[in-house]
């Protein structure tokens, strides 16, 4: 999968310009605050529906403008040499109109899914170093990506969780609630969680099998590199009526300090992901369903808490990396890698494992000089001043 142009109108700092791509790899160079990155969110939208810095749609409206447009062509190896296209329109008031080709998309979920996307930005560290909520929003557009129906799912947990967390909130003040209410939303979030968490973990298994090899390259084999997706659940994850009834009993024991709380104390979103560092990495939990405690680190070290900057960032490179491994495994093709100014954030050795590494790829990088690539030669540079792209 290649992205041919994206055309940007009064997106950011963009005006109106058409920048075009080659397959293999294409480095977007000027100074700080040029519109590099900007065009790199542009792309990011069409995958992933998200900005790269969670950013209001409002904010991609260049300033004194009414309207922005986007407009992507690209190919997939699924169908060599036919052109597709999507556009996404942004008005005032978040609204947006999204098209597939001619054909108007009236849901973001319908738009995911066409055209994949891996992106690598400095702040991704805190994927590693951050809150377990970074993790599952790596976990959860990875997801939506490939099966883009999962966005549903997770939709409609939240709208149900936040149906919850109201009669909690209420019952807290008041010291009354509907039982009967609660069951019935209890059921319901059960029933939406065992498809959410039986989706991460399966995602996380297969992540950490490509993730492993690839820190072990990066790493010369000097260490290896363990994964894994713990949930309230914990176990059974691809049975879903075992993970429904779990959460139904989860909820009923945690009823009273929900009440007391006012707000929902357990369920996916609450879950996390673990990194380890070490030899022989492996990561397991010493208790049963009813509780979530207790990780241990087999002949390894938690990556979160003990690993160095240098060592994270392997961490973090081999997940995007690994990502896209699991992309063409199960789509068919390579997705098209986004590095946002993170060749000044890795050394000379994990750049160098980047470069060797672009066979069928389309990479599209961003920094200030291309010095940075040393003495590799073989990209298409773009010259970006201003919010103006030129060759």
């Amino acid at each position: 999968m290649y992205v041919k142009s994206i055309l940007a109108n009064n997106f950011r700092n963009i005006s109106m310009q058409e920048i075009k791509f080659c397959k293999g790899i294409n480095v977007l160079y000027g100074k700080n605050a040029s519109g590099k990155t900007n065009a790199l969110e542009a792309i990011y939208l069409f995958a992933s529906g998200k900005s790269l810095r969670g950013s209001p749609e409002k904010d991609f409206i260049k300033k004194g403008e009414k309207m922005s447009k986007l407009t992507i062509d690209f190919e997939s190896e699924s169908a060599a040499g036919l052109t597709r296209s999507m556009s996404m329109t942004f008005l005032p008031g978040n609204k947006k109109i999204m098209k597939y080709g001619v054909s108007d998309v009236p849901r973001m979920s319908e738009l995911l899914g066409h055209f994949r996307a891996c992106v690598f930005t400095p702040d991704d560290l805190q994927m590693v170093r951050g809150a377990p909520e970074e993790r599952r929003r790596f976990t959860d557009i990875s997801i939506s990506q490939i099966r883009p129906r999962f966005v549903h799912c997770l939709n409609s947990y939240f709208r149900i969780l936040s149906q919850k967390n109201t009669i909690l909130k209420n019952a807290n003040i008041t010291g009354k609630i509907d039982h009967d209410y609660l069951d019935i939303l209890n059921e319901q979030l059960a029933s939406a969680a065992s498809v959410i968490v039986k989706q991460r973990s399966g995602f996380c298994e297969k992540l950490s099998e490509y993730a492993r090899d690839i820190y072990g390259s990066i790493s010369d084999d000097r260490e290896s590199f363990g994964m894994r997706y713990v949930s309230h659940t914990k176990h059974s994850f691809d049975d879903e009526e075992f993970t429904k009834d779990a959460y139904i009993k989860l909820f009923k024991k945690n009823a009273e300090r929900e009440i007391k709380y006012g707000m929902s104390l357990v369920g996916p979103q609450k879950d996390d992901i673990y990194f380890c560092i070490g030899k022989n990495c492996e990561i397991s939990l010493n208790k049963e369903i009813e509780e979530n405690e207790d990780i241990i680190f087999d002949e390894g070290f938690n990556a979160r808490a003990f690993g160095s900057r240098g060592q994270q960032r392997s961490v973090v490179l081999s997940l995007k990396l690994a990502q896209g491994e699991l992309f063409r495994e199960m789509c068919g093709e390579y997705p098209v890698f986004l590095l946002d100014d993170v060749f000044s954030e890795l050394d000379l050795a994990r750049r160098s494992y980047i470069l060797s590494n672009t066979e069928n790829k389309q990479i599209i990088i961003t920094c200030c000089d291309c010095d940075i690539l040393g003495n590799f030669s073989d990209y298409h540079g773009i010259y970006v001043e201003d919010g103006k792209y030129g060759h």
